[in-house]
């Protein structure tokens, strides 16, 4: 019943790491979705110089497959965005029941998300967050992606967090040099898609572990299990596919999201792909350091916000 300008909230819709997502309705009725920073974002400059990025990319991007920005909005001093409602299920709850999926429905979706990313990166965006979590099916079961909050914008100047470097991603889809700090691109984007294609056809992401970082490592170090070991109806050229998407090496990946649209679209003819091997040329100290940065930069991340926490308590005691 809070109202925010024109918004009125129905109720809370999720409440995450960045910020609360609210069920609105607008001065004519519609439904609309509020998100609103933590006040702890507020007060750090590079996470709300990220929210201010995410804020740019949404007016830019008008695509069916992705979330539209409507509008802007502020509620006592803060800042609010305002997306349009899709009415449907997350990506996740839907594998959760229904994966591994029919390949029919497995390349259709794919295509959908393809389309939408292959037009975020014609402006200029790549997304480096692509996930089931990110993604809506609405009614149709049309895949809408979600949060760009992350998201590289090109020609932007690069966005760190306490000196820290940017690992930014979600481990089960993080491409390896997304695990090794850099920046990312399109083929970035890429092996995300790839991850999720492999998850629609075999119902497992491309690589386990018991915790984030043993994940990482197998992204880094770890043997690729084809898809047609797990399920050998899957044609060989469709695996090959997602396989070639999957390459560690990016240069070894699509060089566009278009381009691995296409080969989806035509895996019949796409050529074998070998396997990405272990990697054996990589030092010992190297690779501890590579299996343990990852740990180390989330338990940086832990003190700046324990930091900027009780730095915010003082400052509200003091008032």
């Amino acid at each position: 019943g809070t109202a925010l300008g024109q918004y009125t909230v129905t109720r809370e819709l999720n409440s995450g790491g960045m910020g609360n997502l609210y069920l609105a309705t607008d001065g004519s009725g519609q439904q609309v979705v509020l998100k609103l920073p933590h006040l702890t974002m507020l007060g750090d400059p590079a996470l709300f110089e990220r929210y201010q990025r995410e804020l740019e990319i949404g007016r830019m991007l008008r695509h069916p497959n992705i979330q539209e920005v409507l509008a802007t909005g502020e509620y006592n001093g803060q800042p609010f965005m305002v997306t349009a409602f899709i009415e449907g299920e997350l990506l996740r709850t839907y594998l959760a029941h229904a994966a591994p999926l029919p390949i029919d429905m497995a390349l259709t979706l794919l295509d959908g998300l393809c389309q939408g990313v292959a037009y975020s990166h014609q402006h200029g965006v790549y997304h480096r967050d692509l996930k089931p979590e990110n993604v809506i099916l609405d009614r149709d079961q049309r895949p809408i992606i979600i949060d760009f909050g992350i998201a590289l914008l090109r020609g932007a100047r690069r966005i760190t967090f306490g000196g820290m470097n940017g690992t930014v991603g979600t481990p089960d889809y993080m491409a390896p040099e997304q695990i090794q700090g850099k920046r990312g691109d399109a083929r970035t984007d890429v092996y995300a898609l790839g991850a999720m294609g492999y998850e629609f056809l075999t119902g497992q992401p491309p690589f386990g572990g018991d915790n984030p970082l043993a994940v990482m490592s197998q992204h880094l170090y770890g043997t690729l299990t084809p898809i047609h070991a797990l399920r050998p109806e899957v044609p060989p050229g469709l695996d090959a596919v997602i396989l070639r998407a999957l390459q560690r090496n990016p240069d070894d990946r699509y060089g566009s999201v278009e381009e691995f649209r296409q080969a989806l679209r035509h895996s019949e003819d796409a050529p074998p792909v070998d396997l990405p091997a272990r990697t054996t040329s990589v030092s010992p100290m190297a690779r501890a350091w590579d299996q343990t940065r990852p740990l180390v930069l989330l338990l940086l991340l832990i003190a700046v916000i324990v930091m900027a926490a009780l730095v915010a308590r003082g400052l509200a005691g003091g008032h």
